[in-house]
């Protein structure tokens, strides 16, 4: 198989972190799914603000979205294993 076709089909730019500038790091992939709902990322402080924001949306859309629930565990993830002392 040709690397170029592959790396056309895995697309792995889009698995790159993106930093909010107060230390989050989200997915190419994540941040655009948030943009869909606009959810801006880049003015959230803290992971608990951004999880906030992402569940307000998914309340007021009425709809149960699967790629925002990801986004949820992931940063739940994140926020266990920062403030869990070590």
């Amino acid at each position: 198989m040709d690397i170029n076709k592959l790396l056309k089909q895995i697309n792995p730019s889009s698995y790159l972190s993106i930093d909010n500038g107060n230390g989050i790091l989200l997915s190419k992939e994540d941040v655009q799914t948030l943009e869909k709902y606009h959810i801006n990322f880049y003015t959230c402080h803290s992971i608990s603000e951004l999880l906030m924001l992402i569940e307000e949306t998914i309340d007021e859309t009425t709809t149960d979205d699967e790629e925002l629930e990801s986004i949820i565990t992931k940063l739940e993830e994140i926020h266990y294993y920062n403030e869990t002392n070590k």
